[in-house]
C-alpha cells in the first residue's frame, strides 16, 4: 500500500515534565525550608529542560527524504550509524524509528520485529507522544509483512486511538487503508469497505489526489467482491479520472486493467477492450502477472485462443505462482480445445504442480478472522488455526494419490462436453438452413425465377405445337408442369399479399405507435411494453420470437433487438429502445450472428436474415 505522509515528530517530551513534578511534591513534604530551597534550585534546571527542543538536522533531512526518496533516505541514515553512539536516547530512538520507516517505504520486506517492538514500549511510556501513533503505524507494518495479521490489525487500532483528538488525516488515511487491505486479504469485505471509505474522507480533507486514486480503486474493488457492479464500475472511472487530473498514467493504466475485468464480468466486451488497450500500453514487470491474467481472460471470452495462450505463456514465464496456477489451468483448456490432448495433460499437470504450491503458501499464512482480532484469545485461536493446516496438508497428500484419476475424469468431460456443443450446433445450422429455405420459398426472388421457368416452358410448349412429330406427351408433360408452376406462384403471391397485410396491421397498432412515440419523448419502454410488442410481433409474423428462440437461448436484450430490427427500427433508435450505445447494438448483432451460423459476419447479414423471417 501507499504512503504520502512524513514523521512530524514534535520536539519536546512531555511525560518527563510531568514525572518531574511529584518528586517536587515528595521533596516538599520531607525536607526542610533551607534544604527545600537548595533543592528547588537543582531541580529547577531539570524542569525548564523538557521545553521542546528540535531533533538533529540529519535526522530531520532524512525523514524529509523517506517519501519522496527512501533509498537515498536510507544511505544517509547508513551514514549516521557511527554517531548515533553520541546521541542522547530520545535522538536514538527517532534515529532507529526513521529507519523502519525509509525500509517500509523503500518496499525493503521486514523480516523481525526485534527493532519495532522497543520503540513501542519506548514512545508508549516516556518517548514524544506525537511519534506514538506513528510507531504503532509500522509496527503493523511490520507485523503485516511477518504473516500475524490479528496483530498488525491490533496495532493499528491502537495507532488510532493514539491520534485521539488529534488531526492528523495523512496518517489516519493511511491506517485505515492498511487496515481495509488486511480485512479485505481476509474476505471481511463489510469491514475492509468502512476501512477504505475512511481513507477516502481523510485522503479528501488534505486533498491528496492521488490517495483518492488509490481509495477509489480499494473502494471499487470491494464492490466487485460483493456483486456490485454498477457501484465498483462508478469507483474505477472516478479513480482514473483523478489520475488523468494529476497526469500519473501510471495510476491510470493500473485502475484501467482493473476496470477491464469487471467489464469483462459484466459482459460488455467492447468497453473491456479499450480498457485493456489502455493498460497494456506499458506494464511494470511486478504488474505484469495480474494485467497479463485479465488479457488473457478477454481474449478467451471473445474466442481468440491464440492471443490468449500468449499472454498465459507470458505468465508462465514471468508471472507469480498464483497466477501460473490461472494460466496453466486455461493453457490447458485451450490445449484441448485445439484437440492437443498431450500438450493438454503436460499443461494439466503444470497446474496441478502450481495448485500444490498455492495451497501451501495459503496455508501457511492463513490468519484468524478479523471480528477476533481485539480480544485476548487470539493464541489459542492461532493453535487451531495450526492444527487445521496440518490436517489440511494430511488431505493435500490424499489428494495427490488420486490426482491422476481426476485428470481422466476430466478428460472425459472434456471430451463429452465437445460431443455435446457439436451436436447442438448442428442442429442450430440446420435449424436456420431450414428458416432461410422457408422464407426463400415466400420470396419475390422464388417468385420470379418460376415466372422465368414458366416462360421457357411456354417457350418449349410452342416450339412443339409447330414440330410435325407427334409430342404430346411431351406436351402434356410440359402443360402439367406449367400449371404446377403457376399454382405455386399464386400461392406465393397469395402468401405475400398476407404478409403485406399482416405487416400493415401490425405498423398501424397501437404498441408499434407506442415504441415511436417512446422515441420521439426519449423514454424507455417498460417490462409490459416489451411483453405486448413481442406478442403482436408473434401474432403478424407467425411466432417469430419462438423461431428466432429455437435457433439459440438468446439473452433478454438480444431477443428484444431482434424483434425491433423485424419492426424496422433503425440501428440508432434501436439502442436509445434498449438503453445500449450504437456501436454496443452492432456488436450484439455481430456475434449474435457468429454465434447462429458458426461464421463471421456483419450486423447487416443478420439483419437480413431476420427481415426475410
Amino acid at each position: 500500500m501507499r504512503e504520502t505522509n512524513s514523521l512530524h515528530p514534535a520536539s519536546g517530551e512531555g511525560g518527563r515534565c510531568l514525572k518531574v513534578l511529584p518528586l517536587l511534591w515528595m521533596v516538599a513534604g520531607r525536607l526542610p525550608v533551607a534544604a527545600l530551597c537548595f533543592a528547588l534550585s537543582m531541580l529547577l534546571p531539570v524542569a525548564t529542560s523538557c521545553d521542546p527542543r528540535p531533533y538533529p538536522s540529519p535526522l530531520l533531512a532524512a525523514d524529509s527524504l523517506c517519501t519522496a526518496d527512501p533509498e537515498r533516505a536510507l544511505s544517509l541514515l547508513d551514514s549516521l550509524a557511527s554517531d548515533t553512539q553520541s546521541l542522547s536516547l530520545r535522538d536514538r530512538m527517532y534515529y532507529r524509528l526513521l529507519r523502519v520507516k525509509a525500509a517500509d517505504k523503500a518496499y525493503i520486506p521486514h523480516t523481525s520485529d526485534s527493532l519495532i517492538r522497543p520503540l513501542v514500549d519506548y514512545y508508549a511510556s516516556v518517548g514524544d507522544p506525537h511519534l506514538l501513533p506513528e510507531a504503532l503505524y509500522y509496527a503493523g507494518r511490520v507485523c503485516r509483512d511477518l504473516g500475524d495479521s490479528p496483530q498488525a490489525l491490533d496495532y493499528f487500532k491502537r495507532s488510532l486511538d493514539a491520534m485521539e483528538g488529534n488531526d492528523r488525516p495523512e496518517l489516519r488515511g493511511k491506517v485505515y487503508s492498511q487496515t481495509g487491505t488486511l480485512f479485505f486479504s481476509q474476505h471481511a469485505y463489510a469491514e475492509a469497505l468502512e476501512s477504505f471509505k475512511c481513507s477516502y474522507q481523510c485522503n479528501a480533507r488534505q486533498c491528496d489526489t492521488a490517495g483518492l486514486v488509490f481509495s477509489c480503486r480499494d473502494i471499487g474493488n470491494i464492490y466487485r467482491c460483493l456483486d456490485r457492479g454498477d457501484s465498483a464500475l462508478h469507483y474505477f472511472r472516478e479513480a482514473c479520472r483523478l489520475a488523468k487530473i494529476i497526469g500519473r498514467t501510471d495510476l491510470y493504466r493500473g485502475v484501467q486493467s482493473q476496470k477491464a475485468s469487471l467489464l469483462i464480468d459484466l459482459g460488455r466486451l467492447d468497453q473491456a477492450h479499450a480498457a485493456l488497450k489502455t493498460a497494456l500500453q506499458e506494464v511494470a514487470r511486478p504488474d505484469r502477472s495480474g494485467v497479463y491474467t485479465i488479457a488473457g481472460k478477454y481474449y478467451r471470452t471473445v474466442g481468440m485462443l491464440d492471443s490468449a495462450a500468449w499472454y498465459y505463456k507470458e505468465i508462465l514465464r514471468t508471472g507469480t505462482v498464483y497466477s501460473k496456477e490461472t494460466a496453466s489451468r486455461h493453457l490447458s483448456l485451450i490445449a484441448y480445445q485445439k484437440k492437443e490432448i498431450r500438450q493438454s495433460m503436460d499443461y494439466w499437470h503444470q497446474h496441478l504442480a502450481y495448485s500444490d504450491s498455492v495451497n501451501r503458501l495459503n496455508h501457511s499464512e492463513e490468519v484468524r478472522q478479523a471480528h477476533a482480532v481485539y480480544n485476548y484469545r487470539l493464541r489459542e485461536k492461532e493453535t487451531l488455526r495450526l492444527q487445521k493446516s496440518n490436517e489440511t496438508r494430511r488431505q493435500q497428500n490424499i489428494w495427490l494419490l488420486f490426482s491422476l484419476s481426476a485428470s481422466a475424469v476430466l478428460l472425459l468431460f472434456f471430451y463429452f462436453s465437445y460431443r455435446h456443443r457439436s451436436r447442438v450446433l448442428q442442429y442450430r445450422l440446420q435449424r436456420a438452413e431450414s428458416l432461410k429455405a422457408e422464407a426463400y420459398r415466400r420470396s419475390e426472388q422464388f417468385k420470379r425465377e418460376n415466372d422465368k421457368r414458366l416462360a421457357s416452358l411456354e417457350a418449349e410448349i410452342q416450339s412443339l405445337r409447330h414440330s410435325q412429330e407427334n409430342m404430346s406427351a411431351v406436351r402434356e408433360r410440359l402443360e402439367k408442369e406449367k400449371k404446377i408452376l403457376c399454382c405455386t406462384n399464386r400461392q406465393v403471391e397469395l402468401e405475400q399479399e398476407k404478409c403485406r397485410l399482416l405487416e400493415d396491421t401490425f405498423f398501424s397498432s397501437e404498441v408499434y405507435l407506442r415504441f415511436k412515440r417512446m422515441l420521439a419523448s426519449s423514454s424507455a419502454p417498460s417490462g409490459q411494453d416489451w411483453k405486448d410488442l413481442q406478442e403482436r410481433m408473434d401474432e403478424c409474423y407467425g411466432k417469430i420470437s419462438s423461431k428466432l428462440s429455437g435457433l439459440y437461448r438468446m439473452s433478454v436484450a438480444e431477443l428484444r433487438i431482434c424483434l425491433l430490427v423485424k419492426a424496422g427500427f433503425r440501428n440508432k433508435e434501436i439502442a436509445r429502445l434498449v438503453g445500449l450505445s450504437a456501436e454496443g447494438t452492432t456488436s450484439v448483432r455481430r456475434r449474435l450472428y457468429a454465434k447462429l451460423f458458426n461464421e463471421k459476419g456483419d450486423a447487416k447479414k443478420l439483419n437480413e436474415f431476420i427481415s426475410s423471417l
